[in-house]
């Protein structure tokens, strides 16, 4: 019987892993044997590459980079914001990381962030699928074929997460997997590296078993290889189960239903945006807007331990690492190591599990607000608004959406908020469509700017805009205004357009 408790992360046998580890065992082939090959054809039948059973993850990143080529002072991009087994890779072997920021709403690189840090003397491109999302790989992948750049893909997280009908990892000239045991596939300990190259296989089977495959005689090496070869014993058991995938498939997209039904409306943060197929297969994390709470994440998580609930931070941004001596500044990466908080993932959580851990997450958060959040439904809603605009009108210009408009308007509107501190409104956002454009707009009380209420506001219409599958949004910005161009600037926003007294920004998911 389980207990009351709900562990982060457990793993349930979905078919024959016990069988097969006992097979293994019997055959006496406790090292090598047929369940490597067995599994490796397996997986080729899923990815349609050729595939490398190896010892773990990041075994598998190694003797990926070592395929490639990588040699010392190579310049290799990779996010800020990941599990660091990447970057820490490049620096073994010698490489330089070119650490780039993560998107606000996908927590993964994309081609803009990967831009932004390129010069020629980059030499390749590895991208890491953070908790199983990703970002614009098709156009990361276009881009680094049109540069001449290798792309890896970190696939540690995203075992069968899809984009735009390809499986993730098919995207790159190689692609790796973990089989930890928190991962969807789990062997306890395990990886795998599947090769889009064939110019590359001759050179990954020599470099995984000690450059001895194919030696005229018995430890006459080939090359300066190593071992990163995957047990018999550890291969039965990811086979039993890998054979069992569209039944641990089901139970994860149920799971991510179950987690999105419950958190995806909330207004105090936002769930991690599944660019493509939108089916998020690993670990679910919900980002906190912290300037709503009185209380901090890692509070949050305190708490939710002492109801016997498991969680996880979000990853460590590399300037919050001393060892790398990282003096660069990620704004969104430093927001999702400090905001995010991971809920449970095993194989064997219940949907009875998932509900408690919500409700109780829930109510967590929601007796620790500075402030709530209303929607024109409320009977005040109305009331509190108009003595917001009378307060904005008579101190602030370049806010004149209601100079010539009905309050009554927001009725019409996509989505618009209020956020209510003790009986007064202190700042207003709305998402408006308009022809081919959806309009945000801003405002804050003369009393209370420069308290993060803009900020949280803004990320709260964007969040509400990915909900809604809108992928561009507008606004027009007086030109005098710098802090809120600044503002703006920092959350993605681009200037498109401008006369003598406006900007048009704009912002593409």
């Amino acid at each position: 019987m389980k207990s009351n408790s709900i562990s982060w992360a457990n793993i349930k046998y979905f078919g024959n892993e016990l069988e097969y580890a006992k097979e293994a065992l019997d055959s006496r082939w406790i090292s090598g044997g047929d369940f490597v090959s067995k599994f490796e054809k397996e997986v080729e039948s899923v990815y349609r590459g050729k595939a490398f059973a190896v010892s773990n993850g990041t075994a598998a990143l190694q003797l990926a980079l070592q395929a490639l080529s990588v040699t010392p002072g190579d310049r290799v991009i990779v996010p800020s914001f990941c599990f660091q087994a990447a970057g820490n890779v490049l620096l073994q072997l010698g490489a330089v990381p070119v650490y780039c920021d993560v998107e606000l709403s996908s927590w993964n690189q994309s081609l803009g962030n990967i831009q932004k840090v390129y010069d020629k003397s980059i030499k390749g491109v590895l991208l890491v699928h953070n908790y199983g999302g990703c970002h614009d790989i098709e156009k990361i992948s276009k881009w680094c074929k049109e540069k001449s750049l290798w792309l890896l893909e970190d696939c540690a997280e995203a075992w069968f997460s899809m984009c735009s009908g390809k499986l993730l990892g098919q995207f790159s000239d190689i692609a790796t997997f973990s089989m930890h045991a928190a991962k969807t596939i789990t062997c306890g300990e395990g990886g795998l590296l599947i090769s889009y190259r064939e110019d590359l296989n001759e050179r990954i089977t020599q470099l995984r078993s000690h450059g001895l495959v194919g030696a005229p005689r018995p430890y006459m090496n080939q090359l300066a290889g190593n071992n990163y070869r995957l047990s018999n014993i550890h291969s039965a058991i990811a086979l039993g189960q890998l054979e069992k995938r569209t039944d641990i498939l089901e139970y994860q997209i149920a799971r991510q239903k179950k987690y999105t039904s419950m958190l995806g409306e909330l207004k105090f943060g936002q769930l991690q945006h599944c660019i493509g197929d939108g089916i998020q297969l690993w670990a679910i994390g919900f980002q906190l807007f912290p300037h709503m709470l009185t209380i901090s994440r890692d509070d949050i998580m305190d708490l939710m331990q002492v109801s016997g609930i498991a969680t996880r931070p979000g990853f460590y941004s590399t300037d919050k690492l001393n060892y790398l001596n990282d003096e660069s500044s990620y704004k969104n990466s430093k927001c999702l190591s400090d905001d995010i908080i991971v809920f449970p993932c095993g194989s064997d959580l219940t949907m009875t599990e998932i509900e408690r851990t919500c409700q109780i997450f829930i109510e967590i958060v929601k007796n620790n607000t500075k402030y709530s959040v209303m929607e024109p439904s409320s009977s005040e809603y109305m009331s509190l608004l108009g003595e917001l605009v009378e307060n904005v009108r008579s101190t602030d210009e370049s806010f004149r959406y209601f100079d010539s408009r009905e309050l009554s308007i927001v009725a019409d509107h996509d989505a618009n908020f209020l956020f209510n501190l003790h009986g007064k409104a202190v700042a207003y956002g709305h998402l408006e469509s308009e022809g081919a454009d959806t309009w945000l707009g801003v405002c804050v009380h003369s009393g209370y700017r420069n308290q993060s209420f803009g900020s949280t506001m803004l990320k709260l219409l964007l969040a509400t805009a990915v909900r809604q599958n809108i992928s561009v949004v507008s606004l027009t910005v007086d030109i005098n205004n710098p802090s809120a161009i600044r503002l703006y600037e920092s959350f993605g926003f681009v200037v498109i357009k401008e006369d003598d007294t406006f900007y048009k920004m704009q912002k593409v998911f």
